[in-house]
């Protein structure tokens, strides 16, 4: 038998050289974030929801992740949304903003049943609302007493007034209003829900008295 090469002899175990070596981080278990945030906003465009709200998710929860360092759904505590509006540095209104946007996201997270429980219900923010006290009659007439009523415009400004003060109606109704809305036999404006905030149809009594008008809700 002849004897072996010294030169042909492995010295070292290499058994294990082809084997994959183990992964340093721990697979995340779990829905990222990011994946519900996607499918949300699919969700909302889909229903039609304005650009500027889906826009506010995605600032505000994808904020929140980069600062609580958060990466799954199932992850999210209390501590973590405390952490997270203690580092803002700005108004408690703002605050309430933002933390409104984020239980709006984890309300839709708990409808589709990613989170078992509504575990931020509890959080809260006060904020000191300033009241606003309304015209009175008295402002109202001092306000008509400076318009130039043999010019349109302002004539036109003054009905606005008028029909503000006395029927409640928003700017952005008001700017809609066509022809159509008016009833000029039964002197009644009816208002249908595609320009009222509330998409709710409302018929609007209107009355005249002598020279006075006055406009009331039926």
């Amino acid at each position: 038998m002849s004897k072996k090469k010294a030169s042909l002899n492995i010295n070292h175990d290499l058994s294990g050289i082809f084997m994959e070596e183990p992964s340093l981080r721990k697979p995340i278990d779990g829905i990222l974030i990011d994946q519900a945030l996607n499918n949300i906003m699919r969700q909302m465009e889909a229903t039609g929801f304005r650009e500027r709200t889906i826009s506010d998710y995605h600032l505000h929860v994808t904020h929140f992740a980069k600062i609580t360092g958060v990466q799954t759904i199932e992850e999210i505590t209390i501590e973590h949304i405390y952490n997270w509006l203690s580092s803002m540095d700005v108004s408690n209104q703002t605050k309430l903003t933002r933390l409104k946007c984020l239980k709006a996201f984890l309300g839709r997270c708990f409808d589709i049943g990613w989170i078992r429980t509504r575990f931020w219900k509890s959080i809260t923010i006060k904020v000191d609302s300033p009241v606003k006290t309304g015209a009175t009659e008295k402002d109202i007439r001092l306000l008509l007493t400076l318009l130039d009523l043999t010019k349109f415009v302002e004539l036109r400004d003054a009905a606005a007034i008028l029909t503000m003060h006395q029927t409640g109606l928003r700017v952005g109704t008001l700017a809609h209003l066509e022809n159509k809305h008016i009833d000029f036999e039964a002197k009644t404006l009816k208002i249908d829900g595609g320009i009222l905030k509330n998409k709710i149809t409302r018929p609007i009594l209107y009355l005249s008295t002598g020279s006075s008008t006055n406009i009331f809700f039926r």
